[in-house]
């Protein structure tokens, strides 16, 4: 293979790269997207059969609206949605959408579990453990 074609390959390869990237097929990049605050949440220890709130948001830096907003918890064993968490529908870029989830820990034991947003295709972190009392 001689040096120009060579480069010829690798000019064809930059550009598939570039229309097939998920910037060019979704139009977003990396810095175009929907952030969270807080990024992860952490409940650290809450008595069993007891639960704690914390709040997350869901804040839209995309360009467009995102329809039928939404939070879903994945597994839903220790980690609990509230009913009072409500989205603009749809959330228009710039609004924020806020829900609130509550930690139960039914057993003395580590919990994780994983946080969702309809609008993005991040996984949100959610930990903490449950314990027997005296604290």
């Amino acid at each position: 293979m001689s040096g120009s074609q060579y480069t010829n390959i690798l000019v064809a390869t930059a550009i598939i790269s570039a229309l097939f990237s998920p910037e060019a097929i979704f139009g977003q990049t990396s810095t175009d997207e929907v952030r969270f605050k807080p990024e992860q949440l952490n409940f650290s220890s809450v008595g069993m059969g007891k639960c704690r709130p914390r709040k997350i948001e869901a804040i839209n830096s995309t360009d467009s609206a995102i329809p039928d907003p939404e939070f879903r918890i994945e597994e839903g064993v220790a980690f609990v949605l509230q009913k009072r968490g409500k989205c603009p529908n749809p959330l228009e870029p710039g609004r924020t959408c806020r829900a609130y989830v509550n930690f139960c820990p039914p057993l003395f034991h580590m919990y994780t579990d994983t946080l969702t947003f309809s609008g993005s295709d991040r996984k949100i972190p959610l930990s903490g453990r449950g314990h027997g009392g005296g604290r």
